[in-house]
């Protein structure tokens, strides 16, 4: 009986996807019967054999601009992670939580999506990035109704205005005449 050797197939690109290579249905019935790209066959009767692709999986990932703010995640389903695999068109969950949330909050993604637990839509390999802040206070000191400083503290942190100081490294000047 004569037989016929054939490669992998290809599929191009329609716009949105790649497309890989799953297996070859060699009934017509949908169902991946072999999965080797590249095969020969007895030629003993009258073969409908189709090439199965699927769309090539996509890579999403997150980061955080500031590591010691916050933990971020990408999940679908059970597959969860700082960086996952998925079909294009499909949603995946981008996950940002503050490691202390007094002291850091969560600003934004970088798709300006201001949820911390926000769904997307997979298009292309791409990273999503969550922008988390410090918290921040401006604290003013008056000598009767003239300012005599301005500071920026972090929320919880103190302030000891009798030693004319915030922090190690910022002076206030003496208040006088109260």
């Amino acid at each position: 009986m004569p037989s016929y050797t054939y490669g992998e197939p290809t599929r191009s690109n329609d716009g949105k996807n790649d497309y890989q290579f799953v297996g070859w249905d060699d009934n017509g019935d949908g169902v991946v019967d072999n999965t080797s790209p590249s095969r020969t066959i007895t030629v003993d009767k009258t073969y409908d054999i189709k090439a199965i692709f699927k769309p090539a999986l996509k890579t999403v990932s997150v980061k955080a601009n500031n590591g010691t703010y916050g933990t971020v995640q990408v999940s679908q389903g059970s597959n969860k992670g700082s960086s996952i695999q998925a079909e294009y068109g499909s949603n995946v969950q981008l996950l940002a939580s503050s490691k202390d949330a007094v002291k850091y909050l969560f600003s934004k993604w970088s798709n300006n999506a201001t949820q911390a637990s926000t769904t997307v839509t997979v298009k292309e390999d791409t990273t999503y990035e969550a922008i988390f802040i410090t918290n921040t206070y401006t604290v003013n000191f008056y000598n009767g109704n003239s300012k005599v400083h301005t500071t920026t503290v972090i929320r919880g942190s103190s302030i000891d205005s009798s030693r004319s100081s915030v922090g190690s490294s910022t002076s206030i000047p003496p208040i006088t005449g109260v």
